[in-house]
């Protein structure tokens, strides 16, 4: 998985996790149960042992290692919890990713079988490369090109040296980029599950995958869902052009329907703009952190084929999926506990 790198040095640079002991534990112990608890080869004592030896790095970390992998989902889900903590990111923040990361589990964990191996490394590497809706951004990339090479984004939007439309511009180009991948990356999810929730095409808009107009039971929660709403509007608006620096330096942001009917309508500084960014970004984290999901079930479970073996209990009569290597003597009845030599 050559993706998978480890961020554990990155973070111990800004963040002492060790002051969030007790609350990282607690995280993991809730995670590991949702997902995991039912692999009776995994271990928790061994979940806390490996996050945090990484942490103190005292062990090197080998990304084809499963408790190192479940380390780097524990650090994914916890860091907005420390970053809230911290007074870095808003309440609204934590909980739209909170949020959208157990929405997105509910829908590809039951379907994951529909996902190919390469999952993950096809949302988050090279070969995941964006192709932008060139008919909706052709203009701004021909004619911004040069931004995204000669300045520093999100730093350049506070930097007054700037004229406030040219760092307007530099918004717009940075964002539809951004949205141009975050849209391909559900389009591609979506076309792995649409068989799997019986449906008969795949989805191709934002719009339509996650059935925000109407709701029903593929719905978002409500953040989340607003989040995605917002966003598309302030794509719409990069693109259509219809952003506009006021004479007091804010700016206009409007969408609209067909026949030019107003749809939305919000005024913003020229630095609140980067929130819009910000919002794309840590919905397009929890696609990392549920890939990770994905990939941890996806080892757990070749293990078994490989080494599971259906054994009914002499005592209590519950047939039950063990996973036995060559060296076990015996197992534990899940129901009845009672030892079963093999």
């Amino acid at each position: 998985m050559p993706y998978l790198r480890n961020p554990f040095p990155f973070i111990n640079e800004r963040i002492n996790l060790r002051d969030y002991e007790s609350q990282i534990n607690q995280t993991m112990e809730k995670f590991f149960k949702i997902f995991f608890s039912q692999f009776e080869i995994l271990s928790f004592n061994s979940v806390m042992e490996s996050f945090w030896a990484l942490v103190d790095n005292t062990k090197l970390f080998n990304p084809s290692d499963w408790y190192d992998t479940f380390a780097v989902l524990i650090l994914r889900i916890f860091i907005t919890q420390i970053l809230f903590n911290e007074r870095r990111i808003i309440q609204e923040t934590h909980d739209i990713f909170l949020n959208w990361f157990l929405y997105l589990a509910k829908r590809i964990i039951p379907n994951q079988n529909y996902l190919p191996n390469n999952f993950l490394d096809m949302l988050y590497t090279d070969e995941f490369i964006p192709d932008p809706d060139f008919e909706a951004v052709s203009s701004l990339f021909q004619e911004n090109v040069d931004l995204i090479q000669n300045y520093d984004f999100p730093n350049v939007l506070s930097d007054d040296n700037f004229p406030i439309i040219k760092r307007l511009r530099i918004f717009q180009i940075f964002f539809v980029g951004f949205y141009e991948l975050f849209k391909k990356k559900c389009v591609y999810i979506e076309k792995q599950l649409y068989k799997g929730e019986n449906r008969s095409n795949p989805l191709q808009t934002i719009r339509d995958i996650f059935q925000l107009y109407p709701e029903n039971d593929r719905t978002p929660p409500e953040l989340p869902r607003k989040a995605l709403k917002v966003l598309i509007h302030i794509r719409n608006s990069c693109v259509h052009k219809n952003m506009t620096v006021l004479s007091d330096g804010s700016i206009r942001i409007r969408d609209y329907k067909k026949k030019n009917k107003l749809n939305y309508e919000n005024y913003r500084n020229i630095a609140q703009m980067h929130e819009f960014y910000h919002d794309l970004l840590v919905l397009d984290k929890a696609f990392d952190a549920i890939a990770l999901v994905v990939v941890l079930n996806r080892r757990i479970e070749n293990l078994y084929i490989s080494y599971g073996k259906f054994i009914r209990c002499p005592d209590c009569g519950t047939r039950d999926n063990y996973y036995i290597l060559p060296n076990n003597a015996q197992i534990i009845c899940k129901k009845c506990k009672t030892p079963l030599g093999i």
